[in-house]
């Protein structure tokens, strides 16, 4: 019977389109990233928690071997010292001593590397978890955006008034232009 005019709210629609499908490509883009950062994190904590505890045991036996070689460093120097071993034994039991000082130095440079990496691992495991919130996110967006669209679909339609039966127009109580108040009669259709 009539079309109202009705720009604004096409307008509006297609421009609910583009946000219903804008917020779907920025699900599909999180997802990407969900599946990217939490493919790996379990296990990779898992391996920095074993290197961790590599390194501490490494830790352990060099400070052990450095404690046995002070001993062995204090005896032969004493014994040097008294003339019962050699000055030669003496300089390569300090230089056993410099070395085992050294390997607990590297040992524990090992235990600081692989404190970093389990930290890095458990941020990983973090960054997971935030991507999966932000994948939850995205996909109530996409709901919320298709629910404008299809609210501004049904704006759309209220642009359209049709006839609820067949029948040709008798009377046109409205023209094109005036303004209708809600439940006046714009024609009359007669069978």
């Amino acid at each position: 019977l009539a079309t109202i005019e009705s720009q604004d709210l096409s307008a509006a629609e297609m421009a609910a389109a583009a946000s219903a499908q804008s917020e779907h490509y920025k699900l599909l883009q999180t997802r990407d990233t969900t599946r990217q950062t939490s493919g790996s994190t379990t296990s990779q904590v898992a391996n920095a928690e074993a290197m961790l505890r590599t390194a501490r045991a490494s830790l352990a036996q060099a400070r052990a071997q450095q404690e046995h070689q002070e001993l062995e460093t204090k005896r032969t120097a004493a014994l040097a010292d008294s003339g019962v071993m050699s000055a030669q034994a003496r300089d390569d039991a300090r230089t056993s001593l410099d070395a085992a000082k050294a390997a607990v130095d590297a040992a524990n440079e090992q235990v600081s590397a692989a404190e970093a990496s389990l930290k890095l691992a458990q941020a990983n495991t973090i960054q997971a978890q935030a991507a999966a919130q932000t994948e939850r996110a995205a996909g109530q967006d996409v709901e919320n955006a298709q629910a404008m669209l299809k609210q501004a679909q049904v704006q759309t339609g209220y642009a359209s008034v049709v006839s609820p039966i067949g029948g040709m127009v008798d009377v046109r109580a409205a023209r094109q232009g005036e303004v209708v108040t809600p439940g006046a009669p714009i024609v009359t259709i007669v069978d």
